[in-house]
């Protein structure tokens, strides 16, 4: 399948990316949008050249890529598509939001995060700050009813559970979401009792195993070097869970870890903002849960707080 790709860059409402990608694949038989953008703003941007669009495909439930798809429904009746997991889900909250809340409280609380700050966290959560909109799409469709030629549709769960890339097959492009990014790794949070941070490295190892000459991320710029990617992001969760390891001399929260250990940049937890401390706690859990899966660490419930310790 011969395809034409155009890439639209969108400002969004997330300090640490500034920006996401749209993208548009047009080929004889079909021409279709990758994400969607935070907003309503992110489609009007680019809407004078968008031209042909016959559905909208989601790559995952975050609301940076899934935003502008209640636009061009409503304005121009146009589809969209997504994997049923991440819709499930979005459905879901929405007809129990307490319930929740609740339970994303509960995950917060039991790895040691103080009440106060709990609440604070929960009302910057993503999906809960925009249940409203999430509300709305219930149009989405389950993208296996999708039949593009020369498309396929690839499963990579881990940061989010139905996390799914598009990948052409004349070209061996993959057009990833929040898969695999240039600059910086995708969070891994928890939905769950999966091991979230093993199945996205699990998703890491299939698509190496795919011949991919590019991807497309949905932040940041094309990937030349794919394996070289795969590889850093790999080497940064091995780093990532030593560096636990190295504060757990004596047990610990997944909450004190997030607070002792050093990201980005070297920056502490204590100078983020509410969504990215949020970010940060959750994928300290993720990193501490895959860890107890493997037998780096064990955990010890005290009084309805779960402990995390080195095994020697």
């Amino acid at each position: 399948m011969q395809s034409l790709i155009q890439t639209f860059t969108v400002p969004i409402e997330i300090r640490a990316l500034k920006t996401a990608n749209i993208y548009r694949l047009e080929s004889d038989d079909s021409a279709f949008l990758i994400d969607s953008g935070m907003s309503d703003a992110s489609i009007r941007a680019i809407e004078p050249n968008l031209g042909r669009i016959d559905f909208v495909f989601v790559t995952h439930l975050h609301i940076d890529h899934l935003g502008g798809v209640l636009y061009l429904h409503e304005k121009y009746g146009i589809p969209g598509y997504m994997n049923h997991l991440d819709f499930d889900l979005i459905m879901s909250a929405n007809e129990d939001r307490e319930g929740y809340m609740r339970r994303h409280s509960e995950i917060f609380r039991i790895n040691g995060v103080p009440p106060s700050m709990v609440e604070e966290i929960i009302t910057m959560h993503p999906v809960i700050r925009y249940f409203d909109y999430y509300s709305k799409i219930d149009f989405i469709q389950d993208h296996r009813k999708l039949n593009v030629p020369g498309i396929s549709f690839i499963d990579v769960p881990g940061h989010s559970p139905g996390s799914t890339a598009v990948y052409v097959d004349e070209s061996h492009d993959l057009f990833a979401g929040d898969h695999i990014l240039d600059r910086i790794t995708p969070n891994i949070a928890v939905y769950g009792d999966e091991d979230d941070l093993g199945n996205y490295l699990d998703s890491l190892k299939k698509v190496k195993a795919m011949k991919v000459e590019r991807i497309f991320p949905g932040h940041g710029n094309v990937i030349t070097e794919p394996a070289i990617r795969i590889d850093e992001i790999e080497r940064h969760h091995q780093e990532r869970m030593h560096a636990m390891l190295s504060v757990l001399k004596t047990p610990k929260t997944a909450y004190d870890v997030a607070r002792e250990i050093s990201w980005s940049r070297g920056r502490k937890m204590d100078t983020m903002n509410f969504m990215e401390r949020n970010f940060a706690i959750l994928e300290t859990v993720s990193h501490l849960k895959h860890m107890q899966r493997i037998g780096m660490v064990k955990a010890i419930e005290d009084s309805g707080i779960i402990k995390y310790s080195y095994i020697q």
